[in-house]
């Protein structure tokens, strides 16, 4: 919704300048310094009290009855019909001992510089996300992640106006506070919902957010109509001012939820450690939030940490953020991570360790005195400090560092061997499953032929020319013979330990038989790839031979026998008869040779070429009253010949389906080379059938593309439709 093509700079220079507004019209509108509000809610008991030690001796918990001779609520309902107060306002008060009395305050100058001193944490916060965010959209402009990170400072600078300068009784009185009070919440709360936007997308969109589009758009609308529906609701004036425990509460719940299904989403792919790292700093910053924060305001009304001091648990988020959209290469900041989450971890543990005991001991022995109560209470944390640690750490590692049980990580090993479709394939997951385990920055397997098999976070796994940068080989053997080699980059500032060569020494073995069976399969494959194309060789000799020799023939001696027959005269009508057979018979002959030739290689394959014969077949099918087929060829190479008489059938036979079947109206066939061919063939049809029972063209187009070691997958198309995905590997391109 946020992040659209166009800069969204501008409607960001607009949210700034209103939190400028804004700081401007608190400067502006003089005050009592009687602060009614707690953090960022009025009313947080469903009265009007005030919170903070005044001048005039109003003490906290003092209940404002009427303003200028008015109740509160009448001011929030008619802000615009009672006259603000100029010098002086009086209110009517109910001390905490339950006395009522009339007071007269006068209205000075707003303490601006005092309450910027007081709440540096929340001018630090803003500044640093306002100043990252620039950066990162500096230097990835059209990263989604560094926009919705830019917009999150820009509604963070407007709702810290509410932290930084809270809200007084007089604020009451004036249109323009409580104007910028809403605006402050409002902001607030898209906020929370960029956050959650951010989880939903970072590091790519979860399927959840493709499936249901309206997702992310009725986040930015819900989560700021919660207040103004919970007032309705209620029918009260005071409602639209405090939030609710519900609008505390659930974006935070919805944040973890997507962070936690986007990490998931993630699991084995190369975008593992950033969703893995990025979630872990907002699931344990957003976590202390609520449970220093939010869920006790909830329940008690007093948060155990001071609303000044709440945004510094946000610090970390930013920095992690521009390190994942900057830096595909996670691990370099795993150690940093993996301290600091212990560290929150144990500090949230034995603070509240400390308090729990505390209090126990309060309740069951009153009579003691409390420094003993502090003394038993500091033993007993003491105690269960370093088992909680260990087990913490424990924890904390197998998020940062891994799996770290060999026994558990060979047996996934040997199950994603086992669910692989072919040899290499279940060398390529083998390689990624470790490099993901593990949490190493590059891992690969060198062949004997040079050829690498990598699993780097920045592309995931593939086959190709990649080296770890400060590789440690590993040899990896099997019955005695070395048959590859494992080169393992570990991160900086993390020394593999003993652990860690125990694990590669007990997948060693495992990897080395995937490396013999992969090998032994490929070898296979060739040697059936080099008998398909000499059969093809061999049936386009035969075709040539045919063609030029027996067919050629077979015309001649027709033509001579018809030309004999015309010789004969009316007295040889035996003779004529004889030779009219004979030339049936050498035209039925020559008909037959043609045929045998077509069965053995298309002839308009071999007179026009693969990309001018399925254009002319294209306009065939097109002109029986079919589907509108349209061909692209991008630049392909001079192909064998085997590869172009498969790609030229699987292709018309797919092409006779869509005719056949699809009920199409527009079929697209496509002809691409990477160092394979590729062949698609979409459709806008009816779609495949359910249950799919594949007939004898689907498999004879399956058989075609596997005898050249190539794949066939027919699946439905995005938006409607089939679409036919066949991959031919080409030998010499690979």
């Amino acid at each position: 919704m946020l992040a659209q093509e166009r800069s969204p700079v501008p409607l960001l220079a607009v949210l700034f300048l209103l939190a400028l507004a804004l700081v401007g019209v608190r400067a502006a509108t003089p005050t009592d310094g009687v602060f009614v509000n707690d953090g960022e809610r009025l009313w947080p008991d469903g009265r009007l009290t005030v919170q903070w030690p005044t001048a005039a001796g109003l003490a906290p918990g003092t209940e404002i009855l009427r303003v200028e001779g008015r109740p509160p609520a009448d001011w929030i309902v008619r802000p615009h019909r009672l006259p603000a107060p100029a010098g002086d306002i009086t209110y009517l008060v109910r001390d905490p001992g339950g006395g009522t009395r009339e007071v007269t305050l006068p209205l000075r100058r707003y303490p601006l510089d005092r309450q910027l001193a007081d709440n540096w944490p929340a001018i630090l916060w803003v500044a640093t996300l306002a100043l990252v965010s620039a950066f990162l959209l500096r230097r990835r402009p059209k990263a989604l992640a560094g926009r919705l990170l830019a917009w999150c400072s820009a509604f963070q600078a407007v709702a810290a106006v509410a932290w930084v300068f809270g809200f007084t009784a007089s604020d009451l009185t004036r249109p323009a506070c409580l104007a910028s009070w809403v605006l402050s919440g409002a902001a607030y709360q898209l906020l929370w919902a960029c956050g959650i936007h951010f989880a939903l997308v970072f590091p790519e969109r979860q399927p959840l957010a493709v499936r249901h589009r309206w997702l992310i758009p009725a986040v930015y609308l819900a989560l700021p109509a919660i207040r103004p529906i919970g007032a309705l609701a209620q029918r009260s004036a005071e409602a639209a001012l405090t939030s609710s425990p519900v609008e505390q509460i659930t974006p935070a719940v919805l944040l973890m939820a997507f962070l936690a299904l986007g990490y998931r989403a993630c699991a084995g792919t190369h975008l593992h450690d950033q969703a893995r790292l990025v979630g872990l700093t907002i699931a344990v910053a957003t976590a202390a939030f609520t449970c220093l924060a939010i869920v006790p305001e909830s329940v008690t009304g007093e948060p155990l940490l001071a609303p000044p001091l709440q945004p510094l648990l946000f610090l970390p988020v930013p920095a992690t953020i521009v390190a994942a959209v900057l830096r595909h290469r996670m691990l370099d900041i795993t150690v940093a991570v993996n301290r600091s989450a212990v560290w929150l971890t144990m500090t949230a543990v034995v603070v509240c360790g400390y308090a729990a005991v505390v209090a126990v001991l309060s309740v069951l022995f009153a009579q003691w005195f409390h420094p003993v109560s502090s003394v038993a209470a500091s033993g007993v944390v003491a105690l269960a400090f370093q088992p909680i640690r260990e087990r913490v750490q424990a924890v904390v590692n197998r998020w940062t560092y891994g799996e770290r049980d060999p026994y558990r990580l060979a047996n996934r090993l040997a199950q994603r061997i086992d669910q692989a479709q072919t040899p290499a394939e279940a060398l390529s997951e083998a390689v990624r499953l470790i490099g993901a385990q593990l949490r190493l920055p590059a891992v690969a397997v060198e062949l004997p032929d040079g050829t690498r098999i990598t699993a780097e976070p920045s592309d995931g796994a593939r086959t190709g020319s990649g080296r770890p940068v400060r590789p440690e080989p590993v040899p990896l053997t099997y019955q005695g013979a070395q048959v590859a080699l494992l080169l393992v980059e570990w991160p900086p500032g993390r020394a593999p330990s003993s652990l860690d060569r125990e694990l590669i020494d007990r997948l060693a073995p495992q990897l080395g038989a995937a490396v013999h069976v992969a090998r032994l399969t490929a070898d296979v494959r060739r040697s059936r790839e080099r008998l398909v194309l000499a059969r093809e060789e061999e049936r386009r000799r035969i075709y040539r031979d045919l063609h030029d020799g027996t067919t050629a023939t077979l015309a001649a001696t027709a033509l001579h026998l018809q030309i004999a027959q015309s010789a004969l005269t009316s007295e040889q009508a035996g003779l004529r008869d004889t030779l009219g057979r004979l030339v049936a018979e050498t035209l039925a002959a020559a008909e037959v040779v043609r045929r045998v030739m077509h069965d053995l290689s298309p002839p308009v394959l071999h007179e026009l070429g693969l990309v001018r014969a399925l254009q002319e077949k294209a306009i065939t099918f097109s002109g029986q009253a079919g589907p509108a087929i349209s061909l692209t060829a991008d630049n392909l190479p001079s192909l064998p010949v085997g590869v172009q008489v498969a790609a030229f059938r699987i292709a018309v036979e797919a092409m006779l389906n869509v005719v056949r079947h699809a009920s199409a109206r527009h079929c697209t066939v496509r002809l691409t080379f990477d160092g394979a061919l590729r062949l698609r063939v979409r459709d806008d049809g009816t779609g495949l059938p359910t249950p799919l029972k594949p007939g004898s063209g689907m498999r004879s187009m399956r058989e075609r593309a596997a005898e050249l070691g190539g794949s066939c997958l027919i699946h439905p198309a995005p938006g409607g439709g089939t679409e036919l995905v066949v991959v031919i590997p080409v030998s010499g391109h690979e």
